[in-house]
């Protein structure tokens, strides 16, 4: 098993945005990548998921969290017309 920080220098080298929140929809870590990508950066940390999207996409977020709780793994989904976004259940 990995170390903490061992695992975060991973999640950091990585070229793709990775932010975690809790099932309260609270952002609990970004990498480096997601810092540099979100408007806010890692002012985020701490903060609801709710607070920097709008209605429609909140709806979407609890639809896609009740998939995940209902025992998928990974969800794919069109956040663009030509740009896709997956969010996955860490267990």
């Amino acid at each position: 098993m990995l170390d903490q920080p061992t695992a975060l220098a991973i999640l950091d080298s990585l070229h793709i945005p990775v932010l975690f929140t809790d099932t309260g929809h609270i952002v609990r870590y970004m990498n480096r990548k997601a810092i540099e990508h979100y408007k806010g950066g890692a002012s985020l940390i701490g903060t609801s998921l709710f607070d920097c999207h709008k209605e429609d996409s909140n709806k979407r977020i609890v639809e896609l969290e009740a998939r995940l709780q209902a025992g998928e793994d990974e969800i794919l989904y069109l956040v663009e017309e030509s740009r896709t976004a997956s969010i996955r259940a860490i267990r």
